[in-house]
């Protein structure tokens, strides 16, 4: 499978969204739409054929989300913003219709920039038949967060001066072998064992940064492994 490239940016914490009024009501829903828009997207294309038609709806559920303050009256009691976000994607979706959505591309709302482009070769590339679009966003949501994830242990390690160390040790975070570690200990002149160490510490620190990035998505932190788990079900 190709790699994904996503774009990457900071999270906003479900416990905030409800502040998406006002005059910083614009960039905060732009910075929402870049997070999250793409499992929504795939969501679409799962369950039409028509790809304008889906760009519309992504678009324009956005544009929904501020107009109409939905975020405002969400229950952040009732748990996961990503089953939140699904089902008001739905319920919009059921209520809207293509003639509509064309409308939106020329009207005088907010327009957010998405990169449709690559959120169509995405779909493609990541498809899995047998899945539903319900399954095919669980799969698309689990992929950006593990990405953002991936990117901030990246970010983290350039920081520190590590980047091509952090290069040779990176594919072990989903994948390992004796043939893969005896490459790996040459490359950085480690030992086996001092390879063992940082090949542990970069998937602890990994981990760490998995179950924050959940959290933040979530009303109770207690949740977070059980999000976890079903999230790489997703992957299955």
């Amino acid at each position: 499978m190709a790699t994904r490239k996503f774009v990457h940016f900071e999270t906003t914490n479900w416990s905030e969204l409800a502040s998406l009024t006002g005059p910083e009501a614009d960039s905060a829903l732009a910075a929402l739409c870049l997070k999250y828009w793409e499992p929504l997207y795939a969501f679409a294309r799962r369950r039409f054929n028509d790809v304008h038609l889906c760009q519309d709806l992504t678009q324009g559920f956005f544009q929904h989300i501020l107009s109409k303050n939905i975020l405002r009256s969400a229950d952040r009691d009732r748990g996961r913003f990503r089953t939140f976000l699904l089902a008001a994607f739905k319920n919009y979706v059921s209520h809207e219709n293509s003639r509509a959505a064309a409308k939106r591309r020329g009207g005088d709302l907010l327009h957010v920039p998405l990169d449709f482009e690559e959120a169509e070769r995405a779909f493609l590339e990541t498809r899995v038949d047998r899945k539903t679009p319900e399954q095919h966003f669980d799969r698309m949501w689990t992929l950006k967060l593990i990405h953002d994830v991936r990117a901030s242990l990246r970010a983290e390690q350039r920081q520190k001066g590590q980047a091509d160390r952090f290069d040779v040790l990176e594919p072990f975070l989903a994948a390992d072998s004796p043939t893969r570690r005896m490459h790996a200990a040459s490359e950085l002149g480690l030992s086996q064992e001092a390879l063992r160490a940082a090949i542990s510490r970069l998937r602890r620190r990994f981990r760490e940064l998995l179950k924050a990035e959940v959290a933040l998505v979530l009303h109770d932190s207690e949740d977070v492994d059980d999000e976890i788990r079903q999230m790489f079900q997703s992957l299955a």
